[in-house]
């Protein structure tokens, strides 16, 4: 893939998106240029496994040459762009899948509904700026004895955003999060089977218990990551008022 030419985004006009609907697959395909997030998609669901810089130099190389003809694309894009802390860039993708029925952005809606991208809004709050992840079997505690099931979180907002409130189920125990700019309170619903549960923000374990259903914890400075990469010429994001 690497080897092919780059498309030529300044030379194609608006009215040929899709790409797919005026471009033959064998044009499209000896070229450096993608329909939807797939790389970044991985990323997104495995993401654990890889560094994080690699993860913000892949997302920063898929931005710049994929097209996002398909309404799957812009919540992957989302997720990984909030994790790897380029939190305006994935409120952008964020906003255009959540308004792109409201707003009728592709011309479409007359067919139905983007359910997937209605879905991948859900995703892009609760598991881009939440940081929502639960940890795979084979994560292991500090000790090295135990399986990790622990809830993570590492919440943070982007600019222009000053609440973020969603709950999340763990183990059958309810748990409200309730994220400000600065500070993140989360909130025990449910009585805990064994009297407690212990989350993960931002790496740091915190302990609800019935005693004390309710923690607050700082959200810590983010490290400089860099300038945010910009979609394709032509194929910006749309950030219509909601």
């Amino acid at each position: 893939f690497l080897t092919g030419a780059p498309w030529d985004f300044a030379g194609t006009p608006q009215h040929h998106y899709p790409l797919e609907k005026h471009h033959t697959y064998a044009e499209l395909y000896r070229r450096q240029v993608v329909k939807q997030a797939d790389v970044v998609a991985a990323h997104w669901l495995a993401g654990e496994e890889v560094p994080l810089e690699q993860q913000r130099r892949d997302l920063a190389h898929y931005e710049g040459i994929t097209v996002r003809d398909s309404s799957l694309s812009s919540p992957a894009h989302a997720v990984v762009a909030a994790r790897v802390g380029w939190s305006a860039l994935a409120h952008d993708h964020l906003r255009e899948a959540a308004l792109l029925d409201l707003h009728d952005l592709e011309g479409d809606v007359v067919d139905g509904l983007h359910v997937a991208a209605l879905a991948g809004v859900w995703a892009g709050l609760v598991m881009g700026f939440g940081g929502l992840r639960t940890a795979r079997p084979g994560d292991a505690l500090p000790d090295d004895r135990l399986p990790d099931d622990r809830l993570h979180l590492a919440p943070r907002l982007p600019p222009g955003l000053t609440g973020l409130r969603f709950g999340v189920r763990h183990r059958g125990v309810r748990v409200r999060v309730e994220v400000e700019p600065e500070k993140v309170r989360y909130r025990l619903v449910d009585e805990a089977p064994d009297g407690a549960l212990v989350l993960v923000h931002h790496g740091e374990p915190v302990t609800l218990t019935v005693d004390e259903p309710a923690v607050v914890r700082g959200v810590p400075p983010l490290a400089d990551v860099g300038p945010e990469p910009s979609p394709p010429p032509g194929r910006e994001l749309r950030r219509p008022a909601p």
